[in-house]
């Protein structure tokens, strides 16, 4: 009986150590797949938010690169802008102190004949009417031979006829003259009135292009 129970004990024995076994090793099986199901959950969790983060830094740089970029374009836009208005306001000032100037020339041309001719009419109104007192001397010193030399007054009427007609044709000529120029001028400066207007429209749409 002893030695039966001694082995049994030890057939026993043998089975708990093996069951032992069995036990530590399907726990130590169990544990490292969930040891390596955790490892594989944390990678997956590690790389997730690293892409993410990469992601984020990826928008912020590309952000502030936009923003630079927005920036410089910005700044280069303003500074070929204000180049290209300087050069336009200088065009412009040239352009239109050369048409002032050729406009004040072209007045002062027109003055001035404006001035001769009212000079020449002035002189010929002091004319006629100093020609009007000879002709009233002449026609009081006259009036007592009136009948005797009434032909040499007729030719002397005819003759004052004909100097009259004359200047006044003479004046009337002038004149026109001086309205032609004047016309002249007032459409000249009416075109360049307009090529102004045509060149302020084309710098405009150059400023835009």
């Amino acid at each position: 009986r002893e030695i039966v129970s001694r082995a049994q004990q030890r057939e026993l024995y043998e089975a708990i150590e093996a069951a032992i076994f069995i036990q530590k090793n399907l726990r130590r099986h169990f544990i490292r797949q969930n040891y390596l199901e955790l490892r594989q959950i944390a990678l997956r969790i590690q790389c997730m938010e690293r892409r993410r983060q990469s992601l984020v830094n990826y928008q912020r740089v590309k952000r502030a690169i936009v923003v630079l970029q927005a920036r410089l374009r910005g700044h280069t836009t303003r500074n070929f802008l204000a180049i290209h208005n300087d050069a336009a306001i200088t065009v412009q000032r040239y352009s239109r102190g050369r048409h002032v100037r050729q406009n004040f020339v072209m007045l002062k041309q027109a003055v001035i004949q404006i001035q001769a001719v009212e000079r020449r009419r002035q002189s010929l109104s002091s004319y006629s009417r100093a020609m009007r007192g000879i002709i009233v001397l002449q026609a009081r010193f006259r009036g007592a031979r009136a009948l005797k030399r009434s032909m040499f007054v007729d030719a002397a009427v005819t003759i004052q006829r004909y100097h009259r007609g004359r200047s006044l044709r003479q004046s009337f000529i002038v004149l026109k003259q001086v309205v032609i120029q004047i016309q002249t001028v007032e459409r000249r400066r009416q075109s360049l009135s307009s090529y102004q207007r045509i060149l302020r429209g084309f710098i405009k749409l150059q400023a835009l292009c």
